[in-house]
């Protein structure tokens, strides 16, 4: 099947099991049939991103997989199928499971792998951001554990988390902004992404790579390894709207809260959750599936 028709199928898929879960979802004696269906629907974000590895991979055996900055090689479809994996493995916890405490630390990895992403998979920088948000999670968990002190690994957990989690959507917002600020940014990605395939024109590449202007460009270049990092910008946005209405839905159990604003939030939160999650999911497979060039010449 040709990648358009996929995108589309993939998209017209998810549309039908949204609509059909959202309306469910309002009527009392589905409660499993919702949630098998919430579930469903993530396995076909998996699948797409599984399909969107392997398709290139193979490409990649043929040397036709793009390598510029930014764009959908090989390490972010599998840094992409590997989200969404640890995503459907969180969800089945969350969905199914009594004790959703594991479901968070997948969820932990999941933003891992998203900081991964957002930083180019650059090792160095990587391990130095992760120390850091390891550090700022701490000194939070220690400013708050007096307040929970029945919960103390959920808070932990959820610190790290959510510190990862605002720190990605950040760095992104970020990297974006660079990108724009530097005008031939995008023709010099452009540039990469048509990297020929015959000898004397990659000679040719090869010496505008190492040209002194070309070079400069490159390393002020986005960093982000998914294809379209906009698209994944308003996924995660959508992503961390959902779970502000986790937040909400599960607030009152650890905190006594009487306010009419929040009894009216915390009501709808349950059927927000989801409104905005699938969506997320399905922007954030968008956001990383190759071009439809990118394929055997």
């Amino acid at each position: 099947m040709k990648k358009g028709y996929r995108t589309v199928l993939f998209i017209l898929i998810e549309a039908v099991l949204y609509a059909v879960f959202i309306v469910l979802d309002q009527t009392d004696g589905y409660e499993f049939t919702v949630a098998a269906l919430k579930y469903i629907s993530i396995h076909v974000c998996v699948a797409m991103a599984l399909v969107n590895a392997v398709m290139t991979a193979k490409t990649s055996e043929n040397g036709c997989v793009n390598t510029g900055p930014g764009t959908a090689g090989l390490k972010s479809a599998v840094l992409g199928a590997a989200a969404l994996c640890f995503t459907a493995v969180s969800d089945w916890f969350l969905l199914f499971a009594d004790d959703i405490r594991p479901g968070v630390v997948f969820f932990c990895i999941v933003q891992t792998i998203y900081m991964i992403v957002i930083l180019g998979g650059e090792i160095r920088k990587t391990c130095i951001v992760f120390a850091a948000r390891a550090v700022s999670a701490a000194v939070l968990f220690l400013l708050l554990k007096g307040s929970f002190p029945e919960e103390k690994l959920l808070l932990g957990t959820v610190i790290f988390y959510a510190v990862s989690f605002i720190a990605n959507i950040a760095h992104l917002v970020a990297d974006i902004i660079l990108s724009k600020k530097n005008p031939h940014l995008t023709e010099d990605i452009d540039r990469y992404e048509n990297i020929p395939h015959h000898a004397e024109e990659m000679n040719q590449s090869i010496k505008m790579a190492h040209h002194p202007e070309t070079a400069a460009v490159r390393t002020t270049s986005a960093s982000c390894l998914f294809l379209r990092p906009v698209v994944f910008l308003v996924g995660m946005i959508l992503f961390l709207l959902c779970d502000i209405n986790v937040l909400l839905y599960n607030l009152g159990d650890y905190v006594s809260i009487d306010a009419p604003l929040y009894n009216s939030l915390s009501a709808a939160a349950p059927y927000l959750i989801w409104v905005f999650y699938l969506p997320s999911q399905v922007l954030i497979v968008l956001s990383n599936l190759r071009r439809q060039n990118d394929r055997k010449n």
